[in-house]
Order: structure tokens, then sequence, then C-alpha cells
């Protein structure tokens, strides 16, 4: 019997001035089953082609000497593409990631082809009148991770999609 599993991915990103496009400084992923065990997972801080931008640094706290002896992006995309395979992308507000992604896998000709699901969309679409941004997520679940940290956000994620999962069933039935 073959294996389903998921990736939940995040990526943090600095406007580069220069060309006005978002650039990668960290990605994060982990590798879960329908179950939500984690079976693997990949982290790396990456350095960027430009400086960070002020808000970059203030938001998730990252700064240049964090970044100074760190893969570049093109490293970066030959094993987050090793790690991800094909396997389906559960990333929270996936347009941006991927957009950010395809940018970069093109830029440096590599091919992404996986499909994504976009937590953002799902979960507003169960609680419409509800905030569902990850920082109201975590909140509202009572989730202590860091905000704007790839790492933290992908493991808070997976507890969200636990919760939801959860409510879903209580609502609708297991199926």
């Amino acid at each position: 019997m073959e294996k389903s599993f998921f990736i939940i991915l995040d990526i943090e990103t600095t406007r580069n001035p220069l060309t006005n496009k978002e650039e990668i400084v960290e990605v994060a992923c982990i590798r879960i089953n329908g179950a939500f065990k984690i079976f693997d997972e990949f982290h790396t801080l990456v350095k960027p082609p430009c400086s960070l931008s002020y808000i970059t640094k203030v938001k998730t706290g990252i700064n240049e000497n964090d970044l100074y002896n760190k893969p570049d992006v093109s490293n970066t995309l030959i094993s987050l593409s090793d790690f991800i395979k094909e396997d389906l992308i559960i990333a929270h507000n996936a347009k941006f990631d991927y957009k950010v992604l395809k940018e970069n896998f093109n830029r440096y000709n590599f091919n992404i082809k996986n499909d994504f699901i976009d937590s953002l969309s799902l979960l507003k679409s169960f609680s419409p009148n509800e905030k569902c941004s990850l920082t109201s997520l975590k909140e509202k679940f009572g989730i202590n991770k860091n905000n704007h940290r790839a790492l933290d956000d992908v493991h808070a994620l997976k507890e969200i999609l636990i919760f939801a999962n959860k409510s879903y069933i209580e609502r609708f039935g297991k199926h």
C-alpha cells in the first residue's frame, strides 16, 4: 500500500529593491501523513542576493549576520526540491508562497510540479466570519509559537489543521 504524504511549507522573504521581487530568506517544511504524524523536516535560512529590508528584520528577527554563511537560493532550491518531491503542499496563503517559489524555481531553471492547498482559503470556508491569519489562529487555539519564522509557522499550521480536522469531524462526521 502506497503511503500518502503531505508537505506543510512556509517561507519568509525580503523585498529586493533592485528587482521589486520577493527573495527567500528562510524556508521550512514538514512531511506529514493523514494522521498529522511528522515523518521528516527541512529547514534552512537562505542568503538572499540583496540586503534584508527593515520590515523583514522587524517581523522575523532575522538579521544579516544570521545569513552570513547560509546557502544561496539556488543551492536551497536543489535541497528543497529533493525534499518536497511531488508531494501535495499545504501552505497558509499558498498563493504567495507558490508565486515566490515558482519565480525562484524558474529563475534558476528548476521546475516545481507540486499541487498546493491554501489553508487560509480552506479555513475561511469553514469559519467565514472569523479571522484566519496564522497569528489569529495561533491565538485562538493557544499555540505558543513565534510569528513570521518559517519552522515555527509550519509546526503551528500542523496544530491548527489538527484542530480544524477535529472540528470538521465533530460537525460533519468522519467520511
